[in-house]
Protein backbone atom coordinates (compact mmCIF):
# COMPACT_ATOMS: atom_id res chain seq x y z
CA UNK A 1 0.00 0.00 0.00
CA UNK A 2 2.65 2.34 0.88
CA UNK A 3 5.50 2.36 -1.37
CA UNK A 4 9.37 3.79 -1.55
CA UNK A 5 9.34 6.52 -3.83
CA UNK A 6 12.94 8.17 -3.58
CA UNK A 7 15.81 5.70 -2.18
CA UNK A 8 17.83 7.85 0.57
CA UNK A 9 21.39 8.06 0.37
CA UNK A 10 23.79 9.40 2.82
CA UNK A 11 21.20 9.16 5.32
CA UNK A 12 20.33 6.79 8.05
CA UNK A 13 16.45 7.35 7.01
CA UNK A 14 16.96 4.59 4.71
CA UNK A 15 13.94 6.57 2.14
CA UNK A 16 14.09 10.08 1.88
CA UNK A 17 9.29 10.12 0.36
CA UNK A 18 7.19 7.13 0.04
CA UNK A 19 3.93 7.37 -2.24
CA UNK A 20 0.49 5.32 -2.40
CA UNK A 21 -0.87 3.18 -4.67
CA UNK A 22 -3.95 5.55 -6.81
CA UNK A 23 -6.55 3.31 -5.05
CA UNK A 24 -4.96 4.02 -1.31
CA UNK A 25 -4.56 7.53 -2.29
CA UNK A 26 -8.68 8.06 -3.19
CA UNK A 27 -9.41 5.98 -0.21
CA UNK A 28 -6.95 8.08 2.26
CA UNK A 29 -8.52 11.40 0.88
CA UNK A 30 -11.84 10.19 1.10
CA UNK A 31 -11.38 8.94 4.60
CA UNK A 32 -9.84 12.37 5.68
CA UNK A 33 -12.29 14.11 4.07
CA UNK A 34 -15.33 12.51 6.23
CA UNK A 35 -13.38 12.87 9.45
CA UNK A 36 -12.60 16.21 8.79
CA UNK A 37 -8.61 15.58 9.10
CA UNK A 38 -7.86 17.29 6.08
CA UNK A 39 -10.04 19.46 4.00
CA UNK A 40 -8.57 20.32 0.20
CA UNK A 41 -10.21 23.15 -1.17
CA UNK A 42 -10.45 23.16 -4.85
CA UNK A 43 -12.07 23.56 -7.71
CA UNK A 44 -15.73 21.62 -7.64
CA UNK A 45 -15.98 20.98 -3.74
CA UNK A 46 -19.02 21.12 -2.22
CA UNK A 47 -20.86 23.98 -0.87
CA UNK A 48 -21.28 23.03 2.94
CA UNK A 49 -21.85 25.54 5.08
CA UNK A 50 -19.13 26.12 7.98
CA UNK A 51 -17.34 23.12 7.88
CA UNK A 52 -15.77 22.47 10.95
CA UNK A 53 -12.12 21.94 9.55
CA UNK A 54 -8.63 21.24 11.33
CA UNK A 55 -6.54 21.54 8.69
CA UNK A 56 -7.47 23.46 5.61
CA UNK A 57 -5.28 22.76 1.78
CA UNK A 58 -5.93 25.49 -0.41
CA UNK A 59 -5.46 24.02 -4.06
CA UNK A 60 -4.42 25.68 -6.47
CA UNK A 61 -6.87 25.32 -8.69
CA UNK A 62 -9.69 27.04 -6.72
CA UNK A 63 -10.78 30.07 -7.84
CA UNK A 64 -13.50 31.26 -5.24
CA UNK A 65 -14.13 34.69 -3.82
CA UNK A 66 -14.44 35.43 -0.33
CA UNK A 67 -18.09 34.84 -0.10
CA UNK A 68 -17.70 31.47 -0.93
CA UNK A 69 -14.84 30.90 1.19
CA UNK A 70 -16.75 31.91 4.35
CA UNK A 71 -19.81 30.00 3.49
CA UNK A 72 -17.28 27.05 3.34
CA UNK A 73 -14.86 27.21 5.86
CA UNK A 74 -15.14 28.01 9.35
CA UNK A 75 -11.77 29.93 10.42
CA UNK A 76 -12.08 29.49 14.33
CA UNK A 77 -11.57 25.96 13.77
CA UNK A 78 -8.73 26.00 11.75
CA UNK A 79 -5.11 24.69 13.44
CA UNK A 80 -3.27 24.46 9.89
CA UNK A 81 -3.44 26.01 6.76
CA UNK A 82 -1.35 25.39 3.35
CA UNK A 83 -2.01 27.52 0.35
CA UNK A 84 -1.25 26.40 -3.21
CA UNK A 85 -0.73 29.10 -5.80
CA UNK A 86 -1.96 32.82 -5.81
CA UNK A 87 -2.09 34.31 -2.65
CA UNK A 88 -5.53 36.01 -1.43
CA UNK A 89 -5.99 38.64 1.51
CA UNK A 90 -9.21 36.83 2.76
CA UNK A 91 -7.90 33.25 3.43
CA UNK A 92 -6.58 34.94 6.92
CA UNK A 93 -8.78 36.33 9.24
CA UNK A 94 -8.45 37.24 12.57
CA UNK A 95 -10.76 34.48 13.29
CA UNK A 96 -8.06 31.66 13.32
CA UNK A 97 -6.87 32.45 16.90
CA UNK A 98 -6.05 29.16 17.03
CA UNK A 99 -3.83 28.61 14.06
CA UNK A 100 -0.62 27.25 14.60
CA UNK A 101 0.90 26.09 11.09
CA UNK A 102 0.74 28.63 8.16
CA UNK A 103 2.31 27.26 5.08
CA UNK A 104 3.15 29.43 2.05
CA UNK A 105 5.83 28.20 0.39
CA UNK A 106 5.59 29.27 -3.54
CA UNK A 107 2.44 31.39 -2.94
CA UNK A 108 2.37 34.24 -5.38
CA UNK A 109 1.15 37.58 -5.11
CA UNK A 110 2.14 37.87 -1.16
CA UNK A 111 3.71 41.00 -0.58
CA UNK A 112 5.32 42.72 2.81
CA UNK A 113 2.13 44.63 3.85
CA UNK A 114 0.20 40.90 4.14
CA UNK A 115 2.46 39.98 6.70
CA UNK A 116 1.05 42.65 9.34
CA UNK A 117 -2.33 40.20 9.37
CA UNK A 118 -0.08 36.97 9.84
CA UNK A 119 1.27 38.56 12.66
CA UNK A 120 -1.82 38.93 14.71
CA UNK A 121 -1.63 35.38 14.24
CA UNK A 122 -0.20 35.11 18.08
CA UNK A 123 -0.56 31.14 18.61
CA UNK A 124 1.60 30.51 15.18
CA UNK A 125 4.72 27.66 15.89
CA UNK A 126 5.25 27.32 12.24
CA UNK A 127 5.57 29.71 9.36
CA UNK A 128 7.32 29.09 6.04
CA UNK A 129 7.75 31.97 3.21
CA UNK A 130 9.73 30.06 1.41
CA UNK A 131 9.78 30.97 -2.46
CA UNK A 132 7.84 34.18 -1.79
CA UNK A 133 9.67 36.15 -3.59
CA UNK A 134 8.27 39.31 -3.06
CA UNK A 135 8.94 39.23 0.58
CA UNK A 136 11.53 42.17 1.42
CA UNK A 137 11.35 43.01 4.70
CA UNK A 138 9.91 41.51 7.96
CA UNK A 139 7.56 43.71 9.82
CA UNK A 140 8.92 45.15 13.40
CA UNK A 141 5.62 43.58 14.76
CA UNK A 142 6.89 40.40 13.65
CA UNK A 143 8.49 39.81 17.51
CA UNK A 144 4.30 39.29 18.58
CA UNK A 145 5.28 35.44 17.23
CA UNK A 146 5.96 34.56 21.16
CA UNK A 147 5.14 30.98 20.32
CA UNK A 148 7.28 30.89 16.55
CA UNK A 149 9.53 27.68 16.42
CA UNK A 150 10.37 27.63 13.19
CA UNK A 151 10.64 30.52 10.89
CA UNK A 152 11.65 29.48 6.62
CA UNK A 153 12.35 32.46 4.67
CA UNK A 154 14.49 30.84 2.45
CA UNK A 155 14.34 32.27 -1.60
CA UNK A 156 12.75 35.32 -0.88
CA UNK A 157 14.19 38.93 -1.08
CA UNK A 158 14.54 39.02 2.96
CA UNK A 159 18.55 40.43 3.35
CA UNK A 160 18.24 41.58 7.03
CA UNK A 161 16.16 40.32 9.94
CA UNK A 162 14.37 43.14 12.21
CA UNK A 163 15.64 43.49 15.52
CA UNK A 164 12.60 42.33 17.39
CA UNK A 165 13.33 38.89 16.31
CA UNK A 166 14.62 38.61 19.64
CA UNK A 167 11.84 38.34 21.09
CA UNK A 168 10.83 34.88 19.51
CA UNK A 169 12.67 33.07 22.63
CA UNK A 170 11.12 29.92 21.46
CA UNK A 171 12.15 30.14 17.98
CA UNK A 172 14.36 26.46 17.02
CA UNK A 173 15.12 26.52 13.33
CA UNK A 174 15.57 29.46 11.27
CA UNK A 175 16.38 29.10 7.31
CA UNK A 176 17.43 31.82 5.15
CA UNK A 177 19.65 31.71 1.95
CA UNK A 178 19.27 30.26 -1.15
CA UNK A 179 19.18 31.32 -4.57
CA UNK A 180 15.69 33.06 -5.03
CA UNK A 181 16.12 36.45 -7.00
CA UNK A 182 19.36 36.70 -6.67
CA UNK A 183 20.40 34.22 -8.65
CA UNK A 184 23.00 32.85 -6.18
CA UNK A 185 24.67 29.56 -5.87
CA UNK A 186 24.64 28.91 -2.23
CA UNK A 187 22.68 30.35 0.72
CA UNK A 188 25.96 32.01 2.30
CA UNK A 189 25.74 34.68 -0.93
CA UNK A 190 22.00 35.27 0.50
CA UNK A 191 22.64 35.69 3.95
CA UNK A 192 25.70 37.78 3.91
CA UNK A 193 23.79 40.70 5.22
CA UNK A 194 21.43 39.09 7.74
CA UNK A 195 22.32 40.70 11.04
CA UNK A 196 23.43 37.77 12.43
CA UNK A 197 26.11 39.11 14.79
CA UNK A 198 23.41 41.14 16.40
CA UNK A 199 21.58 37.88 17.10
CA UNK A 200 24.17 36.54 18.56
CA UNK A 201 25.59 39.49 20.67
CA UNK A 202 21.67 39.25 22.09
CA UNK A 203 22.00 35.53 22.65
CA UNK A 204 18.66 34.70 20.10
CA UNK A 205 20.49 31.59 18.96
CA UNK A 206 21.80 30.67 22.16
CA UNK A 207 18.49 30.43 23.94
CA UNK A 208 16.66 29.26 21.01
CA UNK A 209 18.81 26.78 19.50
CA UNK A 210 20.78 25.04 22.52
CA UNK A 211 17.52 23.97 24.07
CA UNK A 212 16.30 22.64 20.80
CA UNK A 213 17.36 18.55 20.60
CA UNK A 214 18.15 19.50 16.98
CA UNK A 215 19.43 22.55 15.69
CA UNK A 216 20.07 24.41 12.41
CA UNK A 217 22.79 27.27 12.26
CA UNK A 218 23.92 29.27 9.35
CA UNK A 219 27.12 32.22 10.45
CA UNK A 220 27.28 34.70 7.12
CA UNK A 221 30.48 36.50 6.48
CA UNK A 222 30.06 39.22 8.41
CA UNK A 223 29.95 37.22 11.34
CA UNK A 224 33.46 36.48 11.30
CA UNK A 225 34.65 39.67 9.25
CA UNK A 226 34.10 42.04 12.15
CA UNK A 227 35.58 45.13 11.46
CA UNK A 228 39.05 44.67 12.86
CA UNK A 229 37.64 44.02 16.45
CA UNK A 230 38.74 41.34 18.24
CA UNK A 231 36.86 40.84 21.42
CA UNK A 232 33.88 40.94 18.95
CA UNK A 233 35.27 38.03 16.52
CA UNK A 234 35.86 35.95 19.91
CA UNK A 235 32.98 36.69 21.49
CA UNK A 236 31.15 34.90 18.43
CA UNK A 237 33.63 31.70 18.22
CA UNK A 238 32.92 31.71 21.80
CA UNK A 239 28.93 31.19 21.30
CA UNK A 240 29.66 28.92 18.45
CA UNK A 241 31.95 26.59 21.24
CA UNK A 242 28.65 26.98 23.52
CA UNK A 243 26.22 25.49 20.75
CA UNK A 244 27.04 22.12 21.65
CA UNK A 245 23.95 20.01 20.49
CA UNK A 246 24.41 21.90 17.08
CA UNK A 247 24.07 19.22 14.36
CA UNK A 248 24.17 21.70 10.67
CA UNK A 249 26.28 24.79 10.63
CA UNK A 250 27.42 26.58 7.34
CA UNK A 251 30.18 29.62 7.86
CA UNK A 252 31.58 31.48 5.15
CA UNK A 253 33.78 34.80 5.01
CA UNK A 254 36.91 32.23 6.22
CA UNK A 255 40.27 34.14 6.44
CA UNK A 256 43.66 33.24 7.09
CA UNK A 257 42.74 35.26 10.42
CA UNK A 258 39.83 33.67 11.56
CA UNK A 259 40.47 30.17 10.23
CA UNK A 260 42.21 28.46 13.31
CA UNK A 261 39.80 29.83 16.20
CA UNK A 262 36.91 28.94 13.63
CA UNK A 263 38.56 25.48 13.36
CA UNK A 264 39.20 25.18 17.73
CA UNK A 265 35.22 26.25 17.84
CA UNK A 266 35.21 23.61 15.09
CA UNK A 267 36.47 20.56 17.57
CA UNK A 268 33.95 21.05 20.33
CA UNK A 269 31.21 20.94 18.68
CA UNK A 270 30.58 16.63 18.86
CA UNK A 271 27.40 16.46 17.68
CA UNK A 272 28.32 18.25 14.41
CA UNK A 273 26.39 16.22 11.35
CA UNK A 274 26.45 18.80 8.69
CA UNK A 275 29.32 21.51 8.20
CA UNK A 276 29.88 23.98 5.26
CA UNK A 277 32.95 25.90 5.11
CA UNK A 278 33.44 28.71 2.69
CA UNK A 279 36.75 30.64 2.25
CA UNK A 280 36.87 34.54 1.36
CA UNK A 281 38.88 34.24 -1.68
CA UNK A 282 38.01 32.01 -4.56
CA UNK A 283 40.88 31.05 -6.83
CA UNK A 284 41.21 30.15 -9.82
CA UNK A 285 42.83 27.79 -12.43
CA UNK A 286 45.09 31.65 -13.19
CA UNK A 287 45.88 31.81 -10.06
CA UNK A 288 47.03 28.62 -9.84
CA UNK A 289 48.92 28.63 -13.12
CA UNK A 290 50.84 31.50 -12.01
CA UNK A 291 51.65 30.94 -8.14
CA UNK A 292 53.21 27.34 -9.06
CA UNK A 293 50.41 25.90 -6.89
CA UNK A 294 51.75 28.06 -3.89
CA UNK A 295 49.05 30.60 -3.54
CA UNK A 296 47.92 31.25 -0.29
CA UNK A 297 45.34 29.25 1.54
CA UNK A 298 42.79 30.59 4.04
CA UNK A 299 42.10 27.48 5.39
CA UNK A 300 45.26 26.07 5.46
CA UNK A 301 44.60 26.25 9.41
CA UNK A 302 42.21 23.52 8.96
CA UNK A 303 44.71 21.44 8.18
CA UNK A 304 46.18 20.40 11.53
CA UNK A 305 43.09 20.65 13.30
CA UNK A 306 40.80 17.41 13.81
CA UNK A 307 36.65 17.35 13.08
CA UNK A 308 34.03 15.58 15.13
CA UNK A 309 33.96 12.10 14.27
CA UNK A 310 29.97 12.36 13.93
CA UNK A 311 30.39 14.50 10.82
CA UNK A 312 28.19 12.86 8.06
CA UNK A 313 28.16 15.88 5.59
CA UNK A 314 30.89 18.38 4.39
CA UNK A 315 30.86 20.90 2.07
CA UNK A 316 34.36 23.01 1.76
CA UNK A 317 34.94 25.70 -0.40
CA UNK A 318 38.14 27.24 -1.18
CA UNK A 319 41.87 26.78 -1.85
CA UNK A 320 43.03 23.47 0.14
CA UNK A 321 45.97 22.77 -2.47
CA UNK A 322 45.99 19.76 -0.37
CA UNK A 323 43.30 17.63 1.56
CA UNK A 324 43.24 17.82 5.11
CA UNK A 325 45.08 15.07 7.28
CA UNK A 326 41.88 14.68 9.34
CA UNK A 327 39.65 13.90 6.49
CA UNK A 328 41.01 10.30 6.86
CA UNK A 329 39.76 10.29 9.90
CA UNK A 330 35.59 11.07 9.56
CA UNK A 331 34.73 7.82 9.20
CA UNK A 332 30.48 8.54 9.62
CA UNK A 333 31.16 10.91 6.13
CA UNK A 334 29.00 10.51 3.76
CA UNK A 335 28.86 13.24 1.84
CA UNK A 336 31.31 15.32 0.20
CA UNK A 337 31.19 18.42 -2.01
CA UNK A 338 34.57 20.21 -2.78
CA UNK A 339 34.80 23.42 -4.92
CA UNK A 340 37.94 25.90 -5.52
CA UNK A 341 39.74 23.33 -3.82
CA UNK A 342 42.39 23.19 -6.51
CA UNK A 343 43.90 20.03 -4.94
CA UNK A 344 47.51 19.59 -7.39
CA UNK A 345 48.40 15.82 -5.91
CA UNK A 346 45.16 13.83 -6.74
CA UNK A 347 46.76 10.47 -6.06
CA UNK A 348 47.09 10.97 -2.90
CA UNK A 349 43.86 12.47 -2.20
CA UNK A 350 41.95 9.77 -4.13
CA UNK A 351 43.52 7.32 -2.08
CA UNK A 352 42.28 9.16 1.40
CA UNK A 353 38.78 9.77 0.16
CA UNK A 354 39.00 6.04 -1.14
CA UNK A 355 39.07 4.92 1.84
CA UNK A 356 36.08 6.63 3.27
CA UNK A 357 33.97 3.65 3.92
CA UNK A 358 30.82 5.36 4.03
CA UNK A 359 31.42 8.07 1.61
CA UNK A 360 28.02 7.44 -0.56
CA UNK A 361 27.84 11.25 -2.17
CA UNK A 362 31.09 12.77 -4.07
CA UNK A 363 30.63 16.30 -5.70
CA UNK A 364 33.83 17.35 -7.33
CA UNK A 365 32.91 21.17 -8.77
CA UNK A 366 34.57 24.03 -10.15
CA UNK A 367 38.32 24.08 -9.83
CA UNK A 368 38.26 21.15 -7.33
CA UNK A 369 41.24 19.78 -8.85
CA UNK A 370 44.57 21.25 -11.09
CA UNK A 371 45.65 18.84 -13.54
CA UNK A 372 44.28 17.08 -16.50
CA UNK A 373 43.35 13.76 -15.21
CA UNK A 374 41.52 12.29 -12.37
CA UNK A 375 41.66 8.49 -11.67
CA UNK A 376 39.64 6.03 -9.58
CA UNK A 377 42.34 3.08 -9.70
CA UNK A 378 42.76 1.42 -6.63
CA UNK A 379 40.67 -2.04 -6.36
CA UNK A 380 37.79 -1.72 -3.68
CA UNK A 381 38.46 2.10 -2.99
CA UNK A 382 35.06 4.45 -2.40
CA UNK A 383 33.60 0.88 -1.50
CA UNK A 384 30.20 2.99 -1.08
CA UNK A 385 29.95 5.49 -3.31
CA UNK A 386 27.07 5.56 -5.12
CA UNK A 387 26.82 9.15 -6.57
CA UNK A 388 29.57 11.03 -8.47
CA UNK A 389 29.32 14.49 -9.74
CA UNK A 390 31.71 16.43 -11.68
CA UNK A 391 30.97 19.75 -12.75
CA UNK A 392 33.52 22.38 -14.96
CA UNK A 393 36.86 20.64 -13.31
CA UNK A 394 38.81 23.18 -15.80
CA UNK A 395 41.93 21.76 -17.13
CA UNK A 396 40.44 17.76 -16.63
CA UNK A 397 40.91 16.32 -20.23
CA UNK A 398 40.40 12.39 -18.82
CA UNK A 399 38.63 10.72 -15.96
CA UNK A 400 39.80 6.82 -15.65
CA UNK A 401 37.69 3.96 -13.82
CA UNK A 402 39.95 0.95 -13.20
CA UNK A 403 38.92 -2.27 -12.74
CA UNK A 404 36.89 -2.78 -8.94
CA UNK A 405 37.05 0.72 -8.30
CA UNK A 406 33.91 2.52 -7.48
CA UNK A 407 31.68 -1.04 -7.15
CA UNK A 408 28.46 0.33 -5.98
CA UNK A 409 28.29 3.83 -8.22
CA UNK A 410 24.81 4.27 -9.61
CA UNK A 411 24.84 7.28 -11.10
CA UNK A 412 27.56 9.72 -12.45
CA UNK A 413 26.54 13.20 -13.22
CA UNK A 414 29.03 15.11 -15.62
CA UNK A 415 28.96 19.13 -16.83
CA UNK A 416 32.14 19.87 -19.17
CA UNK A 417 33.48 22.33 -21.28
CA UNK A 418 32.21 20.94 -24.50
CA UNK A 419 35.55 22.30 -26.21
CA UNK A 420 37.49 20.00 -23.89
CA UNK A 421 35.64 16.89 -23.82
CA UNK A 422 36.57 14.66 -26.55
CA UNK A 423 36.64 11.00 -27.51
CA UNK A 424 38.49 8.78 -25.06
CA UNK A 425 37.64 11.26 -22.20
CA UNK A 426 36.45 8.93 -19.90
CA UNK A 427 37.35 5.33 -19.60
CA UNK A 428 36.65 2.29 -17.55
CA UNK A 429 32.51 3.11 -17.40
CA UNK A 430 32.03 -0.48 -18.70
CA UNK A 431 33.73 -1.94 -15.84
CA UNK A 432 31.06 -0.28 -13.10
CA UNK A 433 28.87 -2.85 -11.92
CA UNK A 434 25.84 -0.76 -10.57
CA UNK A 435 26.26 1.63 -12.57
CA UNK A 436 22.42 2.56 -14.11
CA UNK A 437 22.75 5.71 -14.90
CA UNK A 438 25.03 8.59 -16.88
CA UNK A 439 23.60 12.19 -17.08
CA UNK A 440 24.88 14.71 -19.02
CA UNK A 441 24.00 18.53 -18.44
CA UNK A 442 23.38 19.65 -22.33
CA UNK A 443 23.17 18.11 -25.86
CA UNK A 444 26.23 20.37 -27.00
CA UNK A 445 29.36 17.68 -26.94
CA UNK A 446 30.99 16.32 -29.96
CA UNK A 447 29.53 13.26 -31.25
CA UNK A 448 32.86 11.65 -30.92
CA UNK A 449 32.48 12.10 -26.85
CA UNK A 450 28.92 11.22 -27.06
CA UNK A 451 29.71 7.73 -29.45
CA UNK A 452 31.96 6.51 -27.15
CA UNK A 453 30.18 7.20 -24.07
CA UNK A 454 27.32 5.23 -25.18
CA UNK A 455 29.57 2.20 -26.48
CA UNK A 456 31.33 2.23 -23.39
CA UNK A 457 27.73 2.06 -21.56
CA UNK A 458 26.70 -0.86 -24.01
CA UNK A 459 29.42 -2.62 -23.04
CA UNK A 460 28.45 -2.83 -19.41
CA UNK A 461 26.48 -5.78 -18.68
CA UNK A 462 23.90 -3.66 -15.54
CA UNK A 463 22.48 -1.47 -18.45
CA UNK A 464 23.19 1.85 -18.18
CA UNK A 465 21.40 4.38 -19.79
CA UNK A 466 22.51 7.50 -20.85
CA UNK A 467 20.67 11.06 -20.15
CA UNK A 468 21.39 14.04 -21.52
CA UNK A 469 19.62 17.89 -21.40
Amino acid sequence: MVIPFIESVGSTKGIDSCKFNDLIHELSTLKSAEENLVFRLEEGCGMNTQIKIRHLSVSENWKGDRCEFENIVNPSSIRSLTVFGKWRPFLISERMRMLRVLDLEGTTGLNDHHLEHIVKLVHLKYLSLRYCHLICHLPHSFGNLRQLETLDIKHTSIIKLPRAIIRLRKLQYLRAGGTGVFGGESYEELIQDLDLPKILKNRLCLLSLCSAIGCVFSCAPGLLETDGNPNRHDAVLQDIRRLIRLRKLGVAGVTQKNCQGLGLALSALSNLESLSVRSVKEPSSQDMKESDGSIESPLENLMSLSLPESLKRLKLYGCLCKLPQWMKNLGNLMKLSLRYSSISDHAAAMEVLGKLPKLSILRLRENSFTGEKLCFTSENSFPSLKRLMLVLISDLESVEFKEGATPKLELLQFCGFPNKTKKDFFSGLASLPRLKEFMLDDDTYEEGFLKDVQDQLARNSNGPILKRG
